[in-house]
């Protein structure tokens, strides 16, 4: 497919046709050049937060969907399901999304949702007595 490398919009729409195919390294080649070209930091983070999660690398994931946060914490919240889909999706990647939840949970250790994304990983790795703990700790968080 030919296309204009010159056109950062161009890229993050190509980009994101990556992720939705699950080409994760192309993804992230596409942010990683659309970076250089457009000022959509918020879509850029996001997008190689998501395609370093499906590449297996949770710690370059988290620091990244950081930086999206950081810029727009309330669309972060929703935009956390497709972010985070990778570690959903395969039981390879389950204990590269607890780690990827841990080091967001350092820097916003109060709010719930991450604990309970963190809570549903757990349970599946079969480590129940920490999935209760974090299941708590999202409760509290929600100031249940």
């Amino acid at each position: 497919m030919q296309y204009d490398r010159g056109d950062g919009n161009a890229q993050l729409w190509r980009a994101r046709f990556f992720l939705k195919t699950e080409e994760y390294d192309k993804a992230r080649d596409d942010f990683l050049t659309a970076e250089k070209l457009t000022n959509d930091y918020y879509s850029i983070h996001a997008g190689l937060a998501q395609s370093y999660a499906g590449l297996g690398e949770p710690e370059k994931s988290a620091d990244r969907a950081a930086k999206a946060a950081e810029i727009d914490f309330t669309r972060f919240g929703f935009d956390i399901v497709s972010i985070a889909q990778p570690y959903f999706a395969s039981n390879d990647r389950t204990e590269d999304g607890v780690t990827f939840f841990d080091r967001l949970l350092v820097r916003w250790p109060n709010v719930a949702w991450l604990h309970g994304n963190r809570s549903a990983l757990l349970r599946r790795l079969g480590r129940i007595a920490e999935a209760e703990a974090a299941e708590k700790a999202s409760k509290e968080a929600a100031g249940e």
